[in-house]
């Protein structure tokens, strides 16, 4: 049975990946939650990231985009390797980091989009998308 806490997160995952594609739509890229659509989210941050980079101040926003973005990224993760946890808090890292363990393996898809958008192309989340599904496939085969 599924607690509150997860459905609520649950529920928050499903919308704001949704709200992920409407934004995407407004930068004329049709995200569909399949692995190739990743490289789509690494361009759309980009182009945040030159924003940022001309002004040095957050947009307005930016965590909501984080979220958003993140959150795809978890969609399309848990479309290829199966249902996953995503949690708000880790013990470790801190509070609002929410953490996505999947195979046993925890990542930080919300902090992925915000380095992204930070720092640029060097911190792209297509490539990390692409370390993480290496390991979670040997992961599977194990």
């Amino acid at each position: 049975m599924m607690s509150r806490d997860n459905q609520t997160t649950d529920e928050l995952k499903h919308k704001l990946s949704g709200f992920a594609v409407e934004m995407g739509r407004d930068w004329d890229y049709d995200l569909d939650f399949s692995e190739d659509s990743v490289k789509d989210v690494a361009s759309i941050l980009n182009e945040h990231h030159l924003e940022y980079s001309k002004t040095k101040e957050e947009p307005e926003g930016l965590h909501g985009i984080a979220l958003e973005f993140g959150f795809y990224i978890v969609t399309v993760l848990e479309k290829q390797f199966g249902e996953g946890e995503l949690g708000q808090n880790h013990p470790e890292i801190g509070e609002n980091t929410f953490p996505f363990t999947i195979l046993g393996i925890t990542v930080f898809p919300y902090a992925w989009v915000l380095k992204q958008i930070h720092d640029g192309d060097q911190d792209n989340v297509w490539a990390k998308y692409q370390a993480l599904k290496q390991e979670l496939e040997r992961k599977r085969g194990e």
